[in-house]
């Protein structure tokens, strides 16, 4: 089964936007590099290991993200 993302241009930038933010909060920043993470074809388990969170956390936030993709919250 391929996890892999697949994201517009609009959504990459504002995803890389929110990670580089330093007025956002850092729970923001770590749910977008999630979903970076995935578009650029990492496994769950690197994305556990890279961002240090649990599979029900990459679960969560891949299927909300998938679900209403830029107005995820």
């Amino acid at each position: 089964m391929n996890n892999t993302m697949v994201l517009t241009k609009r959504e990459r930038m504002e995803l890389t936007r929110r990670t580089r933010s330093r007025t956002g909060r850092a729970e923001t920043a770590r749910r977008a590099r999630v979903i970076l993470l995935l578009a650029e074809g990492a496994t769950w388990d690197v994305v556990c290991h890279t961002l240090a969170c649990s599979r029900s956390f990459v679960a969560t936030w891949s299927q909300r993200f998938t679900a209403e993709r830029e107005g995820y919250r």
